[in-house]
């Protein structure tokens, strides 16, 4: 007989990968890696070093956050690179 670990269900997250993501909300998976690089989107967490997932209550409480206040303005996404650092154009 296999022994197992108690899991503490309270602790179990929900898990959406970024195609169900881009179910819920009507943004691009490009768009996404925009918002999670300015900090506008909840960070994803990486199983492999290919596959990342958001928690399900991250997305919805960023849903959340738009229905209050509105959708990250796209002044807020100028200036980042694809390294997600901001440049200095006023040179």
């Amino acid at each position: 007989m296999i022994e197992r670990y108690p899991v503490d269900h309270s602790e179990l997250h929900r898990m959406l990968s970024i195609k169900e993501v881009c179910s819920c909300i009507p943004y691009s998976r490009r768009h996404i890696g925009r918002l999670v690089r300015k900090g506008l989107f909840p960070q994803p967490i990486f199983l492999t070093s290919k596959t990342r997932v958001w928690r399900e209550d991250a997305v919805i409480q960023f849903i959340r956050k738009c229905e209050a206040s509105g959708p990250p303005l796209r002044r807020n996404l100028r200036n980042v690179t694809t390294s997600g650092k901001e440049t200095d154009n006023t040179a």
